[in-house]
């Protein structure tokens, strides 16, 4: 055979077998997309495509939402995603709506309401309210239309709807508060300027008298990424000059949680190697289980652990809390106290997935049980040191309209915490609590509500700092 044809045989082989793979390929290509998406071709799915199309092509306001296929698909999903029985699972169209940035905008406080007013529960490390010299306590009185009018707007003028609204509605930069300080009950107006700042997460104290050492460590959230970090160095710092820490108190009140690696990093630093740190039960009961796979640098240097929780305690943070509790059992081991009330009692993992639009959701994946394998969800965790406080006693009902028997019940309960009385008449409850105040008595109205809100919460404040004050003492 000449070389000639022998290319040209080589040739139409070769031609045959390429086309023979691309043939292959997309048949092959074509089977595996077809089974990857049969399981949505069922009668659900066609309903849903079929309206997708009716809405986007005979629906008579289809043109006022601009790109009508994005406003459907966020739409559906978000009729997926928010319209259920769980409230963690959710879409935002982008990450900053996730709330898991500690890098903000803004003047850097955290508030509550207040008897019609707001009261400042923190203020973040270097935030413009920090450098304008606001502190926890001082109370918001009220805020100016802007930071050059003279038109003030008086808290106590709105209901806690307005006044909530008022101050999400504010987009300028610069706000003027009128401020009363916890100190002295002056009061003074403020002008700060918004500006970036971070939620840091870790602050805390080191206190060493009479030969022993205590260390007060604070973390507010479990989403800083200095977290790690910070909580490292202060603890380093304490055994600097000190061979031991002799009561270590652990601040998690209020604190809702965030990244569970965090918390399982925290947790490897005390509890012993080859321990079971957290357990996640999946939608099929399937366990995994998640260990210390590092020696604890601090079991043996701390004497006591007293955790500090209340009912804002939450997530990651009970997670933290129940790695210590669960593995701390011996005697060659820290003692394990957990103070305050109930613990929120979220049992369960959020896992965060991006799209390539920038779009975000993030969905409950698994119940997190502890070391021991039981599950706080829903329940909270019962500390070992209690301090009794019903949180519905920090209910405002200053705008309640008709005063229906039930509602009678719950502020004749809140006016007995307030008055530490055992009042059983509402009328006569209500009438003792206008009199010690000297509010005039025509029914329950938004005066005495407010003021009743703000006798509550007053008597929070100083049930709060009792915890402290017992985990200091012990």
């Amino acid at each position: 055979m000449s070389e000639k044809k022998s290319n040209a045989k080589k040739n139409i082989i070769f031609t045959v077998i390429s086309f023979g793979a691309l043939l292959f390929g997309t048949v092959f290509g074509s089977l595996l997309t077809k089974m990857n998406y049969a399981k949505y071709d069922n009668v659900n799915f066609r309903k849903i495509t079929e309206i997708y199309d009716l809405i986007k092509n005979d629906w008579l306001y289809n043109n006022i939402y601009g790109n009508i296929d994005d406003f459907l698909t966020d739409l559906a999903i978000k009729g997926m995603t928010n319209g259920n029985a769980d409230p963690y699972t959710f879409y935002t169209a982008t990450y900053a709506e996730q709330n898991l940035d500690t890098n903000q905008k803004g003047m850097g406080i955290s508030h509550a309401y207040y008897g019609g007013n707001r009261i400042i529960v923190h203020v973040f490390e270097d935030s413009p309210a920090a450098k304008a010299g606001l502190k926890a306590g001082d109370v918001i009185l009220g805020m100016y239309e802007s930071s050059t009018s003279s038109d003030f707007i008086n808290f106590q003028d709105l209901s806690k709807d307005e006044v909530t609204d008022t101050m999400q509605a504010y987009d300028e930069d610069i706000i003027k508060l009128r401020i009363q300080k916890a100190s002295d009950l002056s009061t003074t107006d403020l002008t700060i300027e918004k500006d970036q700042f971070v939620q840091k997460a870790v602050s805390g104290s080191i206190n060493t008298e009479d030969g022993k050492t205590e260390v007060y460590i604070k973390i507010q959230n479990f989403i800083d990424s200095f977290l790690p970090k910070d909580f490292l160095t202060l603890m380093n710092t304490a055994l600097e000059n000190n061979s031991v820490i002799d009561n270590l108190i652990i601040d998690l009140r209020d604190n809702g949680g965030g990244r569970t690696d965090y918390a399982s990093y925290l947790a490897s630093l005390f509890v012993p190697k080859d321990s079971v740190i957290v357990q996640y039960k999946y939608n099929d009961n399937s366990i995994e289980k998640e260990t210390n796979d590092y020696s604890p640098r601090f079991m043996k240097s701390v004497k006591n652990i007293k955790f500090l929780q209340n009912n804002g305690t939450a997530s990651a943070s009970e997670m933290f809390i129940l790695a210590l509790k669960d593995n701390l059992t011996k005697e060659n081991m820290p003692k394990v106290d957990v103070i305050g009330t109930y613990s929120y009692g979220k049992g369960i993992r959020q896992m965060v997935r991006p799209f390539s639009d920038g779009s975000y959701i993030r969905y409950t994946d698994a119940y997190v049980l502890s070391p021991s394998g039981y599950c706080i969800n829903g329940i909270g965790i019962k500390p070992t040191t209690e301090v009794e406080f019903d949180y519905e006693m920090l209910n405002y009902y200053g705008e309640v309209g008709f005063v229906t028997k039930s509602l009678k019940e719950k502020i004749l309960k809140q006016i007995n915490f307030v008055l530490e009385t055992n009042y059983t008449s509402y009328d006569e409850a209500l009438a003792k609590y206008c009199e010690v105040k000297s509010l005039t008595l025509q029914g329950f109205n938004y005066v005495i509500g407010r003021s009743l809100q703000k006798d509550a919460y007053n008597k929070y404040l100083v049930i709060m700092n009792k915890i402290l004050e017992i985990a200091e003492g012990n």
